[in-house]
């Protein structure tokens, strides 16, 4: 996940996955993510400011 403030990445938060809390899936083990990696420190904006929130994820790697 990514944050983005007025076109600049300011925080990329990488999943962190587990196959030992995944799904079993017709005998399968399937990693979920459990957690995510922190941002440190506030984000700081102001008026005007633009926030976005970005995020991508692997379906080839990481099933639904």
């Amino acid at each position: 996940m990514r944050v983005i403030l007025n076109g600049k990445v300011i925080c990329d938060s990488k999943a962190i996955y587990d196959q030992e809390v995944g799904t079993n899936v017709d005998g399968e083990r399937w990693e979920t993510i459990t957690t995510y990696e922190p941002c440190l420190g506030p984000i700081k904006t102001k008026v005007g400011d633009k926030l976005q929130i970005s995020s991508d994820y692997d379906v080839r790697k990481h099933r639904l």
